[in-house]
């Protein structure tokens, strides 16, 4: 199982500087839509979150895929379609991405809920089901 951590290009995570284009609704769908479009044929998602500036995911990949074609995947997609929408050529994304490997339940666990409350200790949300971008999130 992996986790994966990858930024925006355009600003650090959570500081609020510069542009945080994936807190605009449609920009953070496209995000959403390239990590739900494979799921189940490429990787099991367990849990994700799109933050304005970067996308945690904790996923356990299918035997016929490597995770850096996965990653590859995603960013070269949503980096076109968002690129296409804001009128931007160039990198989105960060060149790098952090992953890790889960050790044992107890960091499972830590890790689903560090994803969970990143809106949160963000200030973005009182509670993780009310982030819209999130596999937390619970229609109302």
């Amino acid at each position: 199982m992996n986790v994966l951590k990858i930024k925006s290009i355009e600003k650090l995570p959570d500081s609020g500087v510069g542009n945080c284009h994936l807190n605009k609704p449609e920009l953070a769908d496209v995000v959403k839509n390239a990590l739900t479009f494979f799921e189940s044929d490429r990787y099991e998602l367990h849990s994700w979150c799109i933050m304005p500036t970067h996308v945690h995911v904790l996923m356990k990949l299918n035997s016929d895929f490597k995770l850096s074609e996965i990653v590859h995947s995603w960013k070269s997609f949503t980096s076109n379609e968002i690129n296409r929408r804001i009128k931007a050529t160039g990198s989105f994304w960060h060149r790098e991405y952090y992953d890790t490997f889960i050790r044992n339940e107890k960091h499972y666990n830590a890790v689903m809920d560090y994803i969970a409350m990143n809106p949160v200790k963000a200030g973005l949300v009182r509670i993780p089901d009310e982030w819209r971008w999130s596999s937390a999130y619970r229609e109302k």
